[in-house]
C-alpha cells in the first residue's frame, strides 16, 4: 500500500490522467522511481499499466477499486474514481447516470482557473524557492537549513509555509512532512511571470552583495569556459563588455516586453554593470 500523494483528486475528471499523475509525482520525489516499480506496487502487470496510462484500454470496476486502494486513496475517494471509470466502460444509461451524479458532485473543474487567481503570491522570489525546496525537502528543520543560506529566516519560512497551507499548495503529512498537492504548479499569467524575473533578479544582486561576492562566477558554475592567456583573456573581457554594452542598448529600446533573454551567470559581474552606466 503506497502513501497517497494526489491530495487535489477532484480536480481530475479522467482516471487515467490520475494514474499519470500519480506515478510523475512520486517519480518527482524519487527520480529512481520507475514504471517497472510503480507496476509492481499497484501489483498489475507493466504492460498492462502502460496500455492504460496510453489510453489503449480501460481498467474494470474490481481491478481498478484494488489499484485505486494501492495508491492511497479510501472511501469516498475510491468511490469517485469508480465513477470515472463507469463513465469510461459501462453503456447502461442507469450506471452512466449514477457515474454523472457522483462526478458532478465532487468535481472542481474552476480550480485551476481560481489557482490563477492567487498565483500572485508564488511571484516573491522568497516564496518561489521555498516551494522549489519543497520538491526535495519534506522536513521542516531541512527547509531551514537550505533557505537560510539564500536569507530567509526561521520566522519568514513560517510565514512562507502557513501561506502555502492556507492555499493548499502543500499539505502536512501524519509523520509532520510536508507534501506538494501539485508538484507541476508554476506561474502561469504573463503579467505574473514579468514581474517575477524583475522581483528575482533584484533578489539574486542583493543576495551576492550581501554576501560580499564581487564577481559571482568564481562562485557558480560557467556555461561557457574557455582557456585562454593573460593576453587574450583581457581582449575577452573587453569583448564581453562590448557585447554586453549592446545588449542594454537593445533592451533599453523594448516598448512592451513579452519574452526574455536568460544569460549566463558572467552577466552578474559587477564590471558589467559598469557597462551599462557608461552608456548614460
Amino acid at each position: 500500500m503506497l502513501e497517497k500523494v494526489i491530495y487535489n483528486l477532484y480536480e481530475y475528471n479522467n482516471y487515467k490522467l490520475v494514474l499519470s499523475a500519480d506515478f510523475n509525482h512520486r517519480n518527482l520525489i524519487n527520480h529512481d522511481y520507475s514504471l517497472r516499480k510503480y507496476s509492481k506496487d499497484l501489483n498489475i502487470s507493466l504492460g498492462y499499466l502502460s496500455e492504460l496510462m496510453s489510453g489503449k484500454r480501460d481498467i474494470s470496476l474490481k481491478k481498478g477499486e484494488e489499484t485505486f486502494a494501492h495508491m492511497g486513496f479510501k472511501n469516498d475517494e475510491i468511490s469517485y474514481l469508480k465513477a470515472l471509470v463507469q463513465k469510461e466502460i459501462s453503456d447502461d444509461h442507469f450506471e452512466l447516470q449514477q457515474a454523472n451524479q457522483i462526478i458532478s458532485s465532487h468535481f472542481i473543474a474552476n480550480k485551476r482557473k481560481n489557482d490563477s487567481d492567487k498565483e500572485e503570491i508564488m511571484t516573491t522570489p522568497e516564496h518561489f524557492m521555498v516551494y522549489s525546496f519543497l520538491h526535495d525537502y519534506s522536513h521542516k528543520d531541512d527547509l531551514l537549513l537550505i533557505s537560510e543560506k539564500i536569507g530567509i529566516k526561521s520566522q519568514q519560512l513560517d510565514c512562507i509555509l502557513d501561506k502555502f497551507l492556507e492555499l493548499d499548495y502543500i499539505k502536512l503529512d501524519k509523520n509532520g512532512e510536508y507534501i506538494l498537492t501539485d508538484p507541476t504548479r508554476m506561474i502561469s499569467k504573463h503579467d505574473n511571470y514579468c514581474r517575477f524575473l524583475k522581483r528575482l533578479s533584484t533578489f539574486l544582486l542583493e543576495f551576492y552583495e550581501k554576501q560580499n561576492i564581487n564577481d559571482p562566477n568564481t562562485s557558480s558554475a560557467s556555461v561557457l569556459v574557455l582557456p585562454l592567456d593573460k593576453q587574450t583573456a583581457k581582449e575577452a573581457r573587453e569583448l564581453h563588455k562590448f557585447y554586453i554594452k549592446q545588449l542594454f542598448a537593445i533592451a533599453d529600446r523594448t516598448k512592451d516586453e513579452d519574452r526574455f533573454l536568460f544569460l549566463s551567470n558572467l552577466y552578474l559581474e559587477r564590471q558589467l554593470f559598469e557597462a551599462k552606466e557608461d552608456l548614460h
